[in-house]
């Protein structure tokens, strides 16, 4: 019973969940071949602030439903959420080409008390690509789209937007799909 009240106050108007789903509902519709990495670090920034928060939440109410007829529901939006989150939460089902290496800040507040802050940026967003042997920063990507200086570059930017166009289109609607279904059911 806890975990359904846990779910219903994520899902609640103005909830955290309902708050995801606002803020994601407009990426799908702006969505082209020009700011696909400007919505990708949208949908990653959305997505890890929920994951910051609620991470353990989400995984104690997807256990709970195991056996019952929301975790069709449940389990893809978490799945998702995985992909998009930060990687010390994925494991090797839920690795993409998209690595989210973002990092807390801690805020000293008195002597005892630490508040941390988390960080995403394109500086901490790198994508795995075949011209490269390691994963590239998002910032060095976005810089390439307006003055590729070789052909190297150039392809790996023709490479991966397609790519990250359809990484975010799946995320985004599988997100907003889930969270509006799950708002009906429960």
């Amino acid at each position: 019973m806890n975990e359904e009240k846990k779910l219903k106050r994520l899902l609640a108007p103005d909830g955290a969940l309902d708050l995801v789903k606002k803020a994601l509902n407009t990426v799908p519709l702006r969505l082209n071949e020009e700011n696909v990495f400007d919505c990708l670090l949208e949908v990653v920034n959305v997505v890890t602030a929920f994951q910051y928060n609620h991470h353990k939440k989400m995984e104690e109410i997807k256990t709970f439903y195991d056996d019952s007829e929301h975790f069709v529901l449940i389990a893809p939006l978490v799945s998702t959420i995985k992909k998009c989150g930060m990687d010390i939460y994925k494991s090797k089902k839920h690795q993409t080409f998209v690595y989210n290496h973002c990092y807390f800040k801690k805020d000293r507040l008195g002597l005892k008390r630490r508040d941390k802050t988390i960080i995403v940026s394109n500086k901490n967003i790198f994508l795995f690509t075949d011209y490269y042997t390691g994963p590239q920063r998002l910032s060095f990507i976005q810089a390439q789209v307006f003055q590729s200086t070789s052909l190297v570059n150039s392809k790996m930017v023709e490479e991966l937007t397609p790519k990250t166009y359809n990484f975010v289109k799946e995320a985004a609607s599988t997100i907003i799909q889930k969270i509006e279904a799950l708002q009906k059911v429960v």
